[in-house]
């Protein structure tokens, strides 16, 4: 989603995969793992048909706030990244435009040679 917003100013259906798969890992971070604002765990609460567990995290106020902001902060980090890199991924880009394929090394290379070189001041 970041990277689409990024380099094309939109995002289409076709992050809607990732978005599902972000948003199990973070209700899973959220109420299995303890690495929200509660250390209980709703994976370890067996509720008959209460659903799965990205179900039973977002259907709790406070534990899909926690799921937003912790979504949120994610697309904030990524798309960061992305900018500070936007150099390499335009590289690899450029790379596989005009070779159709780039295989292990031939990444490597390309990924080398798009990162500026570090200058250091004289003393």
């Amino acid at each position: 989603m970041a990277a689409e917003e990024l380099f094309f100013g939109e995002s289409t259906s076709g992050v809607s995969g990732d978005l599902k798969g972000a948003t199990e890992l973070a209700c899973q971070m959220i109420g299995a793992f303890g690495m929200g604002t509660t250390l209980s765990s709703r994976a370890a609460v067996e509720m008959p048909g209460a659903g799965n567990l990205p179900a039973r995290v977002l259907a709790d106020d406070d534990a899909a706030a926690e799921v937003e902001v912790l979504l949120r902060e994610s697309k904030t980090r990524v798309r960061t990244m992305l900018d500070e890199h936007r150099h390499v991924i335009e590289a690899l880009r450029d790379a596989l435009i005009d070779r159709d394929e780039l295989i292990g090394y031939e990444i490597l290379d390309v990924i080398v040679h798009a990162i500026p070189p570090v200058v250091v001041p004289a003393t």
